[in-house]
């Protein structure tokens, strides 16, 4: 697992995720987690500071682009020869 809220520099009131109510303890405390596996998928993580949720932490959103393979069905067709039907082979 990576930490995806270190992975990006942004200024100082960009990464407080909680303030106080009297505006004087700031913490990046609030992260997203993400596997090694995605991590290359991942854009950017910002703070939304004017996001109005009715908490005292800030909105943190994740942008991640993917890009999934297309799933090829592969379908087995058998030609069928038709004229073999009518013989005697073929009925035993």
């Amino acid at each position: 697992m990576k930490i995806g809220g270190t992975l990006f520099s942004h200024k100082n009131i960009n990464k407080w995720t909680w303030q106080s109510l009297n505006r004087a303890v700031r913490n990046q405390i609030d992260h997203t987690c993400i596997t090694k596996h995605w991590a290359s998928s991942l854009m950017d993580i910002r703070l939304y500071r004017g996001a109005d949720i009715g908490s005292d932490h800030y909105l943190l959103i994740a942008d991640l682009r993917l890009k999934l393979k297309k799933h090829v069905r592969q379908c087995s067709r058998r030609i069928l020869d038709v004229d073999k039907f009518g013989s005697e082979e073929m009925k035993e």
